[in-house]
């Protein structure tokens, strides 16, 4: 069987479709996982992705902030 370039160009989509859809999956497991493995150790559930995208933006501009369970976790107790 030969290469065909507008077989090609005409699945590009659906292969382009089915690997978002693959890195959607992984990247969601990937979230489980840190959930499964916070609970099973007893430490802080970790912040959602966009927070952790937050947070590292903050950081670059030199700003100092924390997750809410993070910033919680270090307040001292009365």
């Amino acid at each position: 069987m030969s290469f065909c370039p507008e077989r090609a160009r005409q699945e590009l989509p659906r292969h382009l479709r089915e690997r978002r859809g693959l890195v959607a999956r992984q990247l969601a497991d990937a979230a489980d996982r840190l959930v499964l493995d916070a609970l099973q150790t007893g430490e802080l559930l970790p912040p959602r992705s966009e927070i952790t995208s937050a947070l590292q933006a903050l950081d670059e501009a030199g700003i100092r902030a924390y997750a809410g369970w993070d910033y919680l976790a270090k307040v001292p107790e009365d």
